[in-house]
């Protein structure tokens, strides 16, 4: 059997890049936690899996969330749901005039039937996680002038 021996300064570089990997390790962990995605870009794909098929075709779909557009909340949500529901162009609901569907993405449970009637949409399909595909309503056909005359006998 050989004996392998080094001198110490090798040890003492072994044990200092060993300390020093550690370290940078330890540090990527605690970064890592700070970073906390709300929705990760692989969640993304199982959460709209239904939501594509039923938009294909469409240039444009409007969308909806329950975020505030200035805070880094709502880029979170919105650029995941993009890049999932790409080459379909998410449009703000407030620039999406000519959209036939709109995208609701929520973070909180509510009665998304009735946020959509607020804003003249109706649901088409709600899927799990906060996610709901609307329809604009057809507008109220304009009723029969004639029909506002009262009629005397």
């Amino acid at each position: 059997m050989v004996e392998l021996r080094y001198p110490a300064r090798a040890y003492l570089l072994v044990a200092l890049l060993g300390a020093m990997t550690l370290g940078y390790s330890l540090s990527r962990i605690a970064e890592a936690k700070e970073y906390q995605d709300a929705y990760p870009f692989r969640a993304q794909f199982a959460r709209l899996a239904g939501v594509k098929p039923l938009i294909a075709g469409e240039r444009q779909v409007g969308y909806l969330s329950d975020q505030d557009p200035r805070r880094q909340a709502y880029a979170r949500l919105y650029f995941p749901t993009q890049y999932v529901l790409a080459p379909t162009l998410l449009v703000p609901l407030e620039d999406a005039r000519g959209a036939k569907f709109v995208l609701g993405d929520f973070t909180r449970q509510e009665d998304y039937a009735a946020v959509g009637r607020k804003l003249g949409l109706e649901p088409v399909k709600e899927f799990p996680m906060g996610v709901v595909l609307y329809r604009r309503m057809a507008a109220p056909a304009p009723e029969n002038p004639a029909s506002l005359v009262p009629r005397h006998p």
